[in-house]
């Protein structure tokens, strides 16, 4: 029955295959959306199969939304078209890929394959694009098995009037992704503000990244590759540039170089205009005069 190709007429009851007590099981809901602008449930599926003999490549470019949640991640490896390196979707997590994206999927032999997967159109209406904000791939936890569920639920709809039914399961997946995604970034500023705030209190110079990580109980591995990826910047070269705010601020009122060095930190008046030059532009007595010429005139 598989072999026959159209994998739309596949029975929702396990069959048995060969002499072997393997069963396979194939869910498909397939609809023809009317593009309205609301997320439509193109296709949704569920397989459990048995081995393939051979490694097969697929190479696709999407033209919708597709979700692709694995039960095993090592039946499959995927890429973006160009890439050389071949990556393994992790068990657990709902992989959501932008439409446009061009992709290769590799199926490897003798693996039992067992994942889900659901395909849409439309969805500006539900935010789809505030979810993705220009990435060709997100990707979202499901260890409390909803967006499976969800999925499942779907796959076993009969194609014959479940439209709306479809779509109310999709919004429902949707709401879930976008709960899901302002936690994930509400986290991150969490985190980055933290850090900042620690910086913030010790503008005196006298901090270094293990003091960070021993108060936010992490490591200095972790909390300079978080830092960087959230803020785009290192986080000691974000410590020294809220000092040279500080020490513009304090220039600006009119403290010398030397009380000003002393006061964030900077070994001499040299290091501290060698710093501030390279940040501002200017060493700190032209950047002032500068300043101040630009406000008379104004």
């Amino acid at each position: 029955l598989y072999n026959k190709g159209n994998h739309n007429t596949m029975p929702d009851n396990a069959i048995n295959i060969h002499k072997s007590a393997m069963n396979i099981f194939y869910h498909n809901f397939t609809a023809v959306p009317c593009n309205d602008g609301l997320p439509e449930v193109l296709r949704a599926r569920y397989i459990s199969l048995p081995e393939i003999k051979g490694k097969i490549i697929h190479e696709v470019t999407l033209t919708c939304c597709l979700g692709i949640l694995s039960f095993s991640a090592e039946y499959e490896l995927w890429r973006f078209a160009g890439e050389k390196k071949w990556q393994k979707r992790l068990a657990g997590k709902l992989y959501l890929f932008a439409p446009g994206t061009a992709l290769e999927i590799q199926s490897l032999p003798n693996i039992w394959r067992h994942g889900m997967m659901i395909y849409f159109y439309g969805g500006k209406a539900a935010g789809i694009d505030t979810l993705f904000n220009g990435e060709k791939l997100i990707t979202f936890d499901d260890t409390d098995g909803k967006l499976s569920k969800i999925i499942m639920e779907t796959a076993m709809m009969p194609p014959e009037n479940s439209f709306y039914e479809a779509r109310l399961k999709l919004l429902q997946l949707l709401t879930i992704m976008h709960t899901q995604k302002k936690s994930v970034t509400a986290e991150k500023n969490s985190f980055a503000d933290n850090v900042d705030n620690l910086l913030r209190r010790s503008l005196g110079g006298a901090l270094s990244r293990e003091d960070i990580a021993k108060e936010l109980n992490i490591s200095v591995s972790m909390l300079s590759h978080r830092y960087l990826q959230e803020r785009g910047i290192p986080v000691m070269q974000r410590h020294l540039q809220l000092r040279l705010e500080q020490a513009k601020l304090m220039l600006l009122n009119g403290a010398t170089i030397q009380l000003t060095a002393e006061t964030f930190g900077f070994c001499s008046s040299f290091h501290l205009s060698r710093a501030f030059k390279q940040y501002y532009g200017a060493s700190p007595s032209h950047y002032i005069k500068r300043l101040l010429k630009d406000t008379v005139r104004h």
